[in-house]
């Protein structure tokens, strides 16, 4: 009986020892995860000060020694910059902040995008690109593109940095049905046997030289393992110190599906007996100046309105052939609007055509309401032109127009604006510069609902944004804009605006700066 006193004491006693020990890795972690988030966001003002004094000095008269000094700063506040970058994407990771877009693309296409445009970095270099790529692989597979690209990106841009000449081979493979896999095999400098466990670990090089060599955080690998965990498989290394090494990436996906290659011949407008108009309503200015674009270019008349109200309140006396709307605004909806239009005799004729930035919107619901016609941002101009040309022709059919973006070896994708703004160099720039004023105050709303704990506000803030960055196709600001709009703990939701911050304010200095 003693005895089974004494062993439930230290049964206890352990238990609780264990709890402590729980609670203090917890709060150690949660620590780490605050104190990498604020050093990566507070890193950003005064890394933009260095870089950007910096390059203003290079373009003065400078001495042969101090244009060495100053492209040393130049390259520090690139290598912080990075370091920065890779801090926030670590701290979204282990936070569990990463959502899947799945959407279906070409892994082999992707693959050689990647490759030939990190070559381009180094046009000094001899090295040879050799694939090695499975035929079947060039259809596409469905998972997350822009997930799929970091991991390549960064294992590509390895090998580049590390072999001086000789050559890359780029291969990939299908496992199973749900597995598939690609290798970036290189001839550079290799990795000793001993260090090839350290390679995946945070911070922590190969090799105590290669950070003086080549540059670099010790963060990439950590977390392109991390990604394609997320993607339901892993990375392996191979490698011979003084031959090269071979990481191979094992990604889960749904499915292979052949390409239906759309043709590039731009969809014209079908010739009318009378001059169209078109009403637009939405609540972001960005969106009602693309589509004004793109009509006013088919010589259509275009009346614009904020809130559905305004858009009622005309629409009998401008008598439009056709309507945009948008679905999510404040006040009324879309779905508001396409009820009193269909409930009233005067203008049940009129198509309703709504924009959606939802990927799984139900069709059902859409035509169950009234809508004449489905359009999912990012849209092009082929879509709504063709749609147009459809509802002219049989005003009854129910069109759905979804648009599936393919992985990109760049974060963004600006096609579509250029097109709606005819490649003009002038109005792109002048579009980005207007969209980072509105973007600003936005972010400033969103702070402010924060702040006011009015969460409601913030998920409507969070919705308006994405839908220009949909129009630009920048895969992290839209998954990061949906966590918001999703997330209902507090401290979460402050972190998450934080760097949300950072990722709109890196890339409107990126586009811009690329624009001159």
């Amino acid at each position: 009986m003693v005895l089974n006193i004494i062993d439930f004491i230290k049964s206890q006693r352990y238990k609780q020892e264990l709890e402590v020990a729980n609670d203090k890795s917890n709060y150690l972690l949660k620590g780490r995860e605050q104190l990498i988030s604020t050093v990566s966001h507070d890193l950003k003002s005064p890394i933009a000060a260095i870089s950007g004094y910096g390059e203003i000095l290079a373009k003065t008269d400078l001495n042969e020694k101090q244009s060495y000094y100053i492209s040393n700063i130049i390259k520090s506040s690139e290598y912080l910059n990075n370091l920065a970058n890779d801090l926030a994407a670590l701290t979204l990771i282990e936070a569990g902040k990463i959502k899947l877009e799945k959407s279906p693309f070409s892994l082999n296409q992707l693959l050689i995008d990647t490759a030939q445009n990190i070559q381009s970095i180094y046009p000094n270099k001899p090295i040879q690109l050799i694939y090695d790529l499975e035929e079947e692989l060039e259809y596409n597979i469905t998972t997350d593109p822009y997930r799929v690209r970091q991991i390549v990106t960064n294992l590509i841009g390895n090998a580049f940095k590390f072999t001086s000449e000789g050559s890359i081979t780029i291969g990939s493979k299908i496992e199973s049905n749900e597995l598939v896999s690609f290798y970036v095999k290189d001839t550079g400098i290799g990795i000793k046997s001993e260090n090839l466990d350290a390679v995946f670990k945070e911070f922590t090089q190969a090799d105590s030289t290669i950070e003086k060599r080549f540059g670099g955080t010790g963060l990439g690998l950590t977390i392109s393992a991390k990604i394609a965990k997320i993607l339901g498989g892993s990375i392996s290394l191979e490698s011979e110190y003084g031959s090269g090494s071979c990481f191979t990436v094992y990604i889960g996906y749904n499915g292979i599906t052949e390409i239906v290659k759309q043709s590039e011949k731009e969809i014209k407008l079908e010739a009318t007996k009378k001059a169209l108009k078109a009403m637009i309503v939405d609540d972001d200015e960005q969106i009602i100046t693309l589509l004004k674009e793109i009509l006013m270019r088919e010589g259509i008349e275009v009346y614009d309105y904020n809130s559905v109200a305004q858009l009622i309140n005309e629409v009998k006396v401008v008598n439009p052939d056709f309507i945009f709307t948008d679905i999510q605004m404040p006040e009324q909806t879309g779905f508001d609007l396409v009820a009193q239009i269909k409930n009233n005799t005067a203008t049940q004729h009129i198509p309703v055509i709504a924009l959606t930035g939802n990927t799984d919107a139900d069709n059902n619901k859409y035509q169950q309401a009234g809508f004449n016609a489905l359009l999912s941002k990012p849209f092009s101009i082929n879509s709504i032109t063709d749609t147009i040309n459809k509802l002219l022709n049989q005003p009854d059919l129910f069109i759905v127009n979804n648009k599936h973006i393919d992985a990109r070896p760049s974060a963004y994708n600006l096609s579509s604006i250029a097109a709606f703004l005819n490649n003009d160099q002038q109005l792109i720039k002048e579009f980005l510069e207007k969209s980072k004023m509105n973007n600003d105050v936005y972010l400033d709303d969103l702070n402010m609902f924060y702040q006011k704990k009015d969460k409601a506000a913030i998920k409507a803030m969070s919705h308006k944004m994405a839908s220009v960055f949909k129009q630009m196709e920048h895969k992290e600001i839209i998954s990061l804009l949906k966590t918001i709009e999703q997330e209902n703990k507090a401290k979460e939701l402050g972190k998450l605006i934080q760097q949300l911050k950072i990722e709109i304010d890196n890339f409107y200095k990126e586009v811009l700066k690329k624009m001159g």
